[in-house]
């Protein structure tokens, strides 16, 4: 057996791999992810600086895009590596609190310029939770995500246990589904990156209603109910905001699953929400 893991981690295995994934990355240069993987596989060699410069091309790259959640996760390795590096998340909170305003100074910038000097429209997309928070609140909440990896075919969460986190997919894909009184599997949804789940068993302290496996090698970012409380206790005003989040996911869920509003798209869902308003009877 020890032969065995010596042929798949030895040094000369390792540099083959790294090479492959460097040509890979030359030759797909907006696959972002790419680099991580060159920058996991550094790290695993322990040429750390090497990993650090890899995974800060990753972060360079996932923020001027505006991919906020591969651009925290990525953040997230290079703290890992070096915990000195602690303005990441504040510098990233700044840019997705303002994104609007950069995002027109960018477009009004590079207006009359060649296309060799400019930078190019970030397009920052709207993130249910993240976006109603100032950056203070932002960066705490950055500070404590976890992050986990999930092979293919491994649970993330399972129908029946009590929910103790929300998860946001940052890398890969994820399949949802119940099982019945029967036993039976029931398919619920596919969810990729930039989804979240796990939201209503964390709000309402009761048990998943379903359970979500990876399809294939998967990416999370965790935020538990006890790191949100503490964050909650720092900055009150999140409690308003993971309110304004409950409700709105909930009415969405509500719209997409009725027979009336099914056949709307998820932006359109998304403008008829502001005219529903939720009850609560005793």
């Amino acid at each position: 057996m020890s032969k065995v893991f010596g042929k798949l981690f030895s040094p000369g295995k390792l540099e083959k791999d790294l090479a492959e994934l460097q040509r890979k990355a030359a030759q797909e240069p907006n696959n972002y992810y790419l680099l991580v993987k060159i920058g996991d596989l550094l790290e695993k060699m322990g040429r750390r600086q090497e990993a650090l410069k890899a995974y800060r091309q990753a972060s360079a790259k996932y923020t001027q895009k505006g991919f906020l959640v591969q651009a925290i996760a990525v953040n997230k390795l290079i703290l890992r590596l070096d915990p000195t590096q602690q303005e990441i998340h504040d510098h990233l909170a700044q840019l997705y609190v303002q994104r609007d305003r950069l995002a027109a100074e960018l477009e009004a910038r590079d207006k009359g310029l060649s296309s060799d000097y400019k930078i190019g429209k970030i397009h920052w997309p709207f993130i249910p939770l993240f976006a109603d928070l100032s950056k203070e609140e932002l960066t705490r909440v950055m500070d404590k995500i976890e992050i986990k990896q999930f092979p293919a075919g491994a649970p993330i969460c399972r129908q029946g246990e009590v929910g103790e986190a929300i998860f946001i997919i940052s890398h890969g894909q994820v399949e949802v589904f119940r099982v019945n009184n029967q036993g039976n599997k029931i398919h619920l949804a596919f969810l990729q990156e930039g989804d979240f789940f796990g939201e209503f068993a964390f709000f309402t302290n009761s048990r998943r209603r379903a359970s979500v496996v990876a399809k294939v090698d998967t990416e999370i970012l965790e935020i538990s109910k006890e790191a949100m409380e503490e964050v909650v206790k720092e900055f009150p005003p999140v409690a308003q905001v993971l309110l304004k989040f409950y409700k709105e996911r909930i009415l969405d869920t509500l719209l997409a699953t009725s027979t009336l509003f099914r056949s709307l798209s998820k932006e359109e869902r998304k403008q008829l929400l502001p005219k529903f308003t939720l009850e609560e009877y005793p």
